[in-house]
């Protein structure tokens, strides 16, 4: 019987080792006191393994190796995309509020998260450092990571938004329907003054806090005055008086 290399079988001493090549693999052979062939795919580099019985001799090796190659070759190419997936991930730099991250991969004992993890801070939002951590997605490849990844971003900015909303609903004494958020090409927002409905850019998330309350109150003040003209600017002026400063204050 075959079976994969566990690790009491690793750990055991090494009598003899030797690296044999079959259609451009390279395997290590360690021969070791044991009844059984097993192998190992290293989940670090794809590196393939073989531990052996101390009197098996090579066509028994050779043999299974090709009985094998389907097998071996798929999941190297998987374990290969994986590693390839999580390099170009792996300590990139994020922006989150107008700061700085490294993305971070690492795993436990419990689902698929983000998790953020920061210095002191002002508040819950302002200040943050850190790195930002892609938790128990080994298994994703890239897309879906950043699929992981931009719900996160998605559901704090909606938390964030909804914080804003509350406030300036009071301010400007206006009610808004609906608040959602989407992904633009070319806009911070957009609104629709007849049914009270705004739209938010999940970009946001990038930015400022500021800049983000910013944006809110300009998609309010559009629902008094639908152009950018004087009247719209003065409107701006009455609820959020510095808005010029917070506006070219996107990132620290």
């Amino acid at each position: 019987m075959i079976k994969k290399l566990t690790r009491s079988t690793f750990k055991r001493k090494i009598y003899n080792s030797e690296i044999i090549e079959i259609e451009g693999l390279s395997i290590q052979i360690d021969y070791k006191k044991i009844n059984r062939i097993y192998l190992k795919i290293s989940s670090r580099d794809a590196s393939i393994k073989i531990c052996a019985p101390l009197k098996t001799n090579s066509p028994i090796i050779r043999n299974f190796v090709n009985q094998k190659l389907s097998w071996i070759h798929q999941n190297r190419q998987k374990i290969l995309q994986k590693n390839l997936s999580n390099s170009n991930l792996q300590g990139k730099i994020i922006r989150y509020l107008g700061k700085n991250y490294h993305l971070e991969l690492k795993s436990d004992s419990t689902k698929p998260r983000v998790e953020i993890e920061f210095d002191q801070f002002k508040n819950s939002y302002e200040e943050l450092v850190g790195s930002i951590f892609l938790i128990n997605c080994d298994k994703y490849d890239e897309l879906n990571k950043n699929k992981i990844l931009e719900k996160f971003f998605r559901d704090k900015l909606s938390e964030i938004a909804f914080q804003f909303l509350e406030k300036w609903q009071k301010i400007a004494q206006v009610k808004v329907e609906f608040l959602g958020i989407k992904k633009m090409r070319t806009r911070y927002g957009s609104c629709n003054p007849r049914h009270k409905r705004i739209w938010l850019s999940l970009s946001l998330i990038h930015y400022k806090i500021d800049f983000i309350e910013y944006v809110i109150v300009h998609e309010i003040a559009h629902f008094f005055v639908q152009n950018h003209g004087q009247k719209f600017y003065a409107k701006m002026d009455e609820l959020l008086p510095n808005w010029r400063s917070i506006k070219n204050l996107k990132i620290d």
